[in-house]
């Protein structure tokens, strides 16, 4: 997928961003700074802040917004919180998003570009409003962050497979319509391939934000396991707890 020349505009669609600091918005807001601190025009078109409490940051309402971070053009939509980010809450969430893109887009509210970057989580409804904004004859790149169909099988108990299912023929359907899908691994990858997800795949991993002057302890005589990632229920963080209990033993 070739690049926009500097100077060009991007649009980013994701659910969550700056302020909001843990996970997939962190990387966004890094994204949209890099781009326009190289010289690209960059729009982002998002929610309210509520990730990952689930509330309602503070300062913010219900209602839409323009906001600024740099040189960074932030569009917020009005917004449904999913309480305790249960996955059908999720749904309606997103859904709201969709819903807010679409007549947004209609009114001439949100910006539209050639180049535009859906971020998931949010599939299948961040890549339908960013394939509205894209303008005839441009390119859309849907980075993957996260499968949703695995977060529903994770986290609806029995019904899990049925529902993960369901949830995985919508999202590839709604991933197939981008023209480029940027995963975060190979393994991503397949999945997606697996799943009926036709589009090209090239695999994006993330980078490592280290603070400045951050060093590791000495490891002594400990053996030391690191991990990288969400403290949640779907990344299998058990499997930790299992691993230090054999190492100890």
């Amino acid at each position: 997928m070739p690049g926009p020349d500097a100077g060009a505009g991007i649009v980013v669609v994701s659910p969550t961003f700056h302020p909001e600091k843990v996970g997939t918005p962190h990387y966004v807001t890094d994204l949209a700074l890099a781009l326009a601190d190289t010289g690209f025009d960059v729009a982002v078109v998002t929610n309210q802040p509520y990730y990952p409490e689930f509330h309602r940051f503070e300062g913010y309402g219900r209602r839409r917004r323009v906001d600024s971070l740099g040189a960074v053009r932030i569009r917020r939509l009005p917004t449904l919180v999913p309480f305790r980010g249960a996955p059908v809450l999720r749904a309606v969430s997103e859904a709201n998003m969709l819903l807010q893109g679409v007549v947004g887009a209609l009114a001439g509210r949100l910006p539209r570009s050639r180049t535009v970057i859906a971020v998931s989580p949010g599939v299948p409804f961040a890549v339908l409003v960013a394939r509205i904004l894209r303008r005839r004859g441009g390119r859309l790149l849907v980075v993957v962050h996260d499968i949703q169909a695995g977060l529903v099988t994770a986290t609806t108990g029995p019904a899990g497979r049925v529902a993960g299912r369901v949830a995985g023929t919508v999202e590839a359907w709604a991933l197939n319509r981008a023209d480029v899908i940027a995963p975060l691994s190979e393994a991503m990858g397949q999945t997606l391939s697996r799943m009926g997800v036709r589009a090209p795949i090239r695999p994006v991993p993330l980078w490592a934000t280290v603070e400045p002057g951050l060093r590791p302890l000495p490891a002594g005589d400990r053996r030391v396991v690191m991990y990288s990632g969400n403290l949640g229920r779907k990344q299998g963080v058990s499997t930790l707890v299992d691993l230090a209990a054999a190492m100890s033993a």
